[in-house]
């Protein structure tokens, strides 16, 4: 069976932390900065939208 695209990234990926520590840790540390932002972003509209449909759900009862 052929590994996915995913699988093969993050095995180059490991193999470069190994040879390039620094690099690696701060390329690391950018991506997770970046995901923790766009989830801040998006934390206002997932909420709006949960309280919606529990309202709606006490409101149907």
């Amino acid at each position: 069976m052929k590994p996915r695209w995913w699988k093969r990234l993050w095995l180059r990926y490991l193999f470069y932390c190994k040879q390039h520590r620094i690099i690696a840790g701060t390329i690391t540390l950018w991506v997770l900065w970046v995901i923790l932002q766009i989830g801040w972003q998006l934390l206002p509209i997932v909420l709006e939208f949960l309280v919606d449909f529990v309202v709606s759900l006490f409101a149907a009862l």
